[in-house]
């Protein structure tokens, strides 16, 4: 095959563009049955054949082509008497306030420094703040105590300054 030829495109199953960090359904590595997974990244091999590394929720990876990737659809006629979102239920579910993205990593500074996709997607609006604060003093080299209510995450925003 001549390698200055086009290359065709990529067929998928509903949607043409995945990114790291976007849920999707595929198959299940045990049984071949569809489940959801995330996306970690999208490699392409020496063929040109696109393939997505699968993140499942055991925490599996698995390489899967990209044809085989199926769109998470969600319910939106669905009323809500529920407390918590469908698309994330480690969130409570506010309907006026969008969260961000869980594709994409918090950015704490100009010099790249930022908080990666896989942990900013469960962080809440607050925390993302707590860590900020955290990121500024350990920039300019001061200690700072970070205290609030029991419960509300201190522990996860210190890991996220590790991270």
């Amino acid at each position: 095959m001549d390698s200055s030829a086009p290359k065709p495109r990529v067929e998928t199953a509903g949607k043409d563009i995945w990114h790291p960090g976007e849920r999707c359904l595929v198959p299940s590595p045990d049984n071949d049955k569809l489940c959801e997974a995330s996306i970690k990244s999208i490699i392409v091999d020496e063929n040109g054949k696109s393939f997505a590394i699968i993140l499942y929720s055991d925490f599996q990876e698995r390489k899967v082509p990209l044809k085989r990737l199926q769109e998470v659809k969600s319910v939106k006629d669905c009323s809500r008497n529920f407390i918590f979102d469908d698309e994330d239920l480690e969130k409570p579910y506010f309907p006026d306030r969008k969260f961000p993205s869980s594709a994409v990593a918090f950015q704490l500074s100009e010099d790249g420094d930022s908080i990666p996709y896989t942990i900013n997607r469960y962080l809440r609006d607050y925390q993302r703040e707590g860590a900020q604060f955290l990121y500024g003093h350990f920039i300019q080299g001061r200690g700072c105590i970070l205290g609030d209510d029991m419960g509300l995450g201190k522990t996860v925003q210190v890991i996220t300054l590790i991270t």
